[in-house]
């Protein structure tokens, strides 16, 4: 973990080696296995910590009223513990993020990927129904999850298809 950066993302940079105990995020790209290889590194006792990242050997909890600074990973989404109404198990050999001390994402090394998100929330209202182009002017808008283009008095899906 890079840390977070000015848009309050958290940044993820690419790492070509790794090491035992530390906590390291992947991302799957296919549907082969996943493959990991023994090292000739020495074991550790205790997991490691990255910019925040926090890793566990043990099943722990976390609870949204003592842990109001954790954020942890399920599937493809990143949750604060402090939004859940009860208590979050994290599994052994897993890791959650700690933000008591905030660390702020440098700018990526050259040649290096780096992944941001945010946190997945409540849905909020966006006022996209309240936002008016003047007559003629093509106009985006999104309704029940999907994007739909208004030019004039028609209405066309994102692949440019004639809705109505």
């Amino acid at each position: 973990m890079a840390g977070v950066n000015a848009n309050g993302k958290f940044a993820f940079d690419q790492v070509e080696v790794t090491e035992p105990g530390v906590p390291y995020l992947f991302e799957a790209t296919g549907y082969d296995p996943i493959k990991f290889y023994k090292t000739t590194a020495a074991t550790v006792d205790e997991p490691g910590t990255s910019n925040g990242m926090v890793g566990t050997f043990v099943q722990m909890t976390l609870s949204p009223a003592t842990d109001v600074n954790a954020y942890y990973f399920q599937g493809t989404h990143f949750y604060a513990v402090a939004d859940r109404s009860k208590d979050l198990t994290v599994p052994a050999n897993r890791c959650y993020v700690d933000l008591t001390e905030p660390h702020a994402a440098a700018a990526p090394r050259a040649g290096v990927r780096r992944i941001t998100f945010g946190v997945n929330g409540t849905n909020g209202a966006t006022g996209f129904e309240n936002i008016e182009a003047p007559e003629g002017r093509v106009q985006k808008v999104l309704i029940d999850g999907k994007i739909y283009i208004l030019r004039g008095e028609k209405m066309y899906d994102a692949t440019g298809r004639l809705v109505k």
